[in-house]
This record gives C-alpha cells, sequence and structure tokens, in this order.
C-alpha cells in the first residue's frame, strides 16, 4: 500500500505545477466550476428529497391520528435517492473523464463506441443493490426515532392526542427540510465522488488526491474524525484512504463500513494524477 500523507506537497490537483485536469484555466477557477456543480445538484436534490419526506412524514402523521402508531415505509424516498445518485454519478464521471482526457490534450480511442458508459451504469445498479437497504433502514430509523421523541415529549408533558398531532404537525416542515439537506449533502458528496473516480479509472489515473474545503468547518478531530489532516494525501487508484482509522475509496464512501461521523455532511472531493 503507498504511504498515505506522502504527497510530495504535489499542489491542489497533484502534480506539483498544475492542475492535473487542465494545463489552462488556475486551480481556483477549476474549484469554482465543481463547486457550481456539485451546489446546484445538492439543491435540486434537496428539493426533491424534502418533498418526498415532507409527504411520507405527513403520512405518518395521519396514520398516529387515526390508530395511535405509525410506519414509515421505504419506497418513495429510496426511489428519489436512487434518482439523485444515478444523475448525480454520471455528471461527476462524465465531466472528471472529460476533464482528464483535456489535460492530456487526447481524445480515447473508444470516444465513438463509449464502452464506458456500461461499465458506469453497472457500478451504479452494483450500489443499489449492496449499499442502498443498509442506507434507507439508517435514514427511516432516524425519521422514526424524530417522530418519537415528539410523541414522547408530548406524552411525558400530558399533552391531549390532539396537542401530540398539532405538534407533529408543526414539525413536520423542520424535520424535512433538516433531513433533506442532510441526506442530498451526504449522497451528492458520495455519488460525486464515486462518478469521479470511474470517470477517471476510464482515462488511466494512477493516483487520487484527497481534497478538502480548506475552511472552518472541516473536521477536524471532533468525536473522533479528522478530515483536515486528509487535504492532499493520495494513494495509487486500486487502494482506499484510511481516514480516521476506517477505510474510504473516496469521500462520502460507506461501502466498507465507514462510520457516519466520516460522512455525513462531508464535503471533501478528489483529485486525480494521470
Amino acid at each position: 500500500m503507498g504511504a498515505q500523507g506522502d504527497t510530495n506537497k504535489v499542489g491542489f490537483w497533484g502534480d506539483g505545477r498544475r492542475s492535473v485536469s487542465t494545463p489552462v484555466l488556475e486551480p481556483s477557477v477549476k474549484v469554482d466550476h465543481y463547486e457550481q456543480m456539485r451546489n446546484a445538484l445538492e439543491v435540486s436534490a434537496t428539493t426533491l428529497l424534502k418533498r418526498v419526506i415532507t409527504k411520507d412524514l405527513n403520512a405518518a402523521v395521519d396514520q398516529v391520528e387515526i390508530t395511535g402508531s405509525f410506519t414509515l415505509v421505504a419506497t418513495a424516498q429510496e426511489r428519489a435517492i436512487r434518482d439523485v445518485y444515478r444523475e448525480v454519478f454520471m455528471t461527476f464521471a462524465t465531466w472528471q473523464r472529460n476533464d482528464l482526457l483535456a489535460s492530456k490534450r487526447t481524445k480515447a480511442e473508444d470516444d465513438d463506441s463509449k464502452p464506458w458508459l456500461a461499465l458506469w451504469g453497472l457500478w451504479v445498479l452494483n450500489f443499489f443493490l449492496n449499499s442502498l437497504f443498509s442506507k434507507m433502514r439508517s435514514i427511516l430509523s432516524t425519521e422514526r426515532r424524530m417522530i418519537n421523541v415528539i410523541i414522547d415529549t408530548g406524552n411525558r408533558q400530558g399533552l391531549t392526542q390532539n396537542e401530540i398531532i398539532a405538534e407533529l404537525r408543526r414539525k413536520v416542515p423542520f424535520i424535512a427540510t433538516s433531513e433533506a439537506q442532510r441526506i442530498a449533502r451526504t449522497e451528492v458528496t458520495n455519488a460525486a465522488n464515486a462518478g469521479a473516480v470511474q470517470g477517471a479509472k476510464s482515462v488511466g489515473a494512477k493516483r487520487k488526491f484527497w481534497i478538502t474545503s480548506k475552511d472552518e468547518r472541516v473536521r477536524r478531530g471532533e468525536r473522533g474524525f479528522n478530515h483536515a489532516v486528509m487535504h492532499e494525501v493520495s494513494v495509487p487508484m486500486s487502494e482506499p484512504f484510511i481516514v480516521s482509522g476506517e477505510r474510504l475509496e473516496h469521500p462520502g464512501d460507506g461501502n466498507n463500513g465507514a462510520s457516519i461521523g466520516n460522512l455525513a455532511n462531508c464535503r471533501c472531493r478528489l483529485a486525480f494524477s494521470i
């Protein structure tokens, strides 16, 4: 395994001289473009998820009002997350591939047949089959807990059933908003970086570099998770990063059992050398 942290101070984009993604634009311009794409996708994902979660939570409150209990069904939220992941993954896989090809000043021989698209499709399908169930279980568990906390608090305070229902309906928009924002940021980061990795692999990238947002919100050891020390750390494309003792193929990757503290609301990204 390559020694993590031995980055040789390669610079923001990984080659010590300029962006490995382009020989023309300054890194700050490239970062701005990346952030604009990610932010736009995050906003649209948040809007979609908020609408779906609000509908699910209101249905749960209706059940509480009628029967005194509730069940959350994953179907609509799972479909929304599938749509978000697929769109973000393909967007960033394509962008990263084209960006690296531009830096090589070349055109891949297989550009006309685009065989990599089939491989990307299989990668997304594999994610759905192997990871989405556990993600949905965690998401629904969080939403279920939020509803139960409101109900239990109302019961301890001696509120009537109607008062508890009113409190639930008042808080649904806040729960839906916070959950939609958290899920959107987490899954957009995951899908964007997973897509970037596959796009980079399709043009023969050799190493990947962990890049933080370099601001005060970057994890710095709070609750045992530190992303600040990962800035510009590089590993071969085939190896995972070791982040606070956990294996991540890229920022946002939970496929190796990474803790939520390493994943939720992460904004880190990758750069590559070819």
